[in-house]
């Protein structure tokens, strides 16, 4: 049998290569903003941003993006209004999401991944090693089964229109999340209205989810209850573990639950330390 030559050995490695030499293209800049994605793909910023217009700085409009933020910047330099919220970066019912190492600062959101239908969204995201600043009516808000949050750093939440609306940390969504190792601070209760709810994370709807090991510190103290380090709503089968929650009005809530464990967690500065409605355990080693 004849040896094959050396132009035929390399066509069947260039061939057995060229799939990976394609998936390997390297990444799609962000250059300026307003930004629009409608391919799968990998992009990254390299350059600080500013985004003074109407709707999102960069809105996802297809699945399987990954976003590098490369330690870069993305800020709002507009006014929040009420016709007028935008989010640092937005999508709607996408799947596989990442979003990674950036700061996202002054939208009325900063990071918005949202779904038309919680239970059945697609999902599978994953945010991490972002800092959220000073965002209006959210740092990260997630909705979408399998979805993480690692890692993130959400700071000075307060909204600047009066009236009745809600701030959080992070707001998430959806069945089988993993809410592991972030930071929330300093998150307040809006201007004028008492009815207002201020919370550190934000749990709804989240069936067979972990929540665990986050530090949430100076949740508005309101002599409204409803001011919370991390509340747990609509929850089935979850785990809230290892969390420490300083200066609270209530530490940890849990409400309209179902089979939910909480170990291990740490509340001080708080006039109520742990709310269960009833639809949680007991819990073990929790702290006070």
């Amino acid at each position: 049998m004849k040896g094959f030559s050396i132009s035929q050995i390399l066509l069947v490695i260039s061939s057995a290569l060229w799939p990976l030499l394609a998936h390997a293209a390297p990444p799609k800049q962000i250059l300026k903003l307003p930004f629009t994605i409608k391919k799968p793909g990998a992009y990254q910023l390299s350059k600080n941003l500013t985004f003074s217009g109407t709707g999102n700085a960069i809105q996802v409009e297809a699945d399987d993006v990954t976003i590098d933020m490369k330690g870069y910047t993305i800020t709002f330099d507009g006014t929040i209004t009420a016709d007028q919220q935008p989010a640092g970066i937005y999508a709607l019912d996408q799947k596989n999401i990442t979003i990674r190492n950036g700061v996202i600062q002054d939208f009325y959101r900063g990071i918005f991944l949202d779904s038309g239908n919680v239970i059945f969204a697609a999902g599978g995201h994953l945010v991490e090693n972002i800092r959220a600043d000073r965002c209006h009516s959210a740092g990260i808000e997630v909705e979408g089964r399998g979805s993480m949050l690692r890692n993130n750093w959400i700071s000075n939440v307060r909204r600047v229109m009066s009236g009745t609306a809600n701030t959080y940390g992070m707001r998430v969504s959806g069945s089988g999340l993993t809410i592991q190792s972030n930071r929330i601070n300093d998150v307040y209760v809006p201007l004028g209205n008492n009815a207002n709810v201020a919370h550190g994370i934000t749990v709804d709807t989240g069936d067979s989810c972990r929540v665990v090991d986050n530090q949430i510190s100076n949740t508005s103290l309101s002599v409204n209850i409803s001011s919370v380090g991390l509340v747990m709503t609509n929850c089935a089968y979850a785990i809230v573990a290892g969390n420490h929650i300083i200066r609270s009005a209530a530490g940890i809530q849990f409400v309209d639950s179902d089979d939910l464990r909480y170990r291990d967690n740490t509340v001080t500065g708080a006039l109520q330390a742990y709310f269960n409605d009833g639809t949680a355990d007991a819990g073990t080693g929790n702290l006070p």
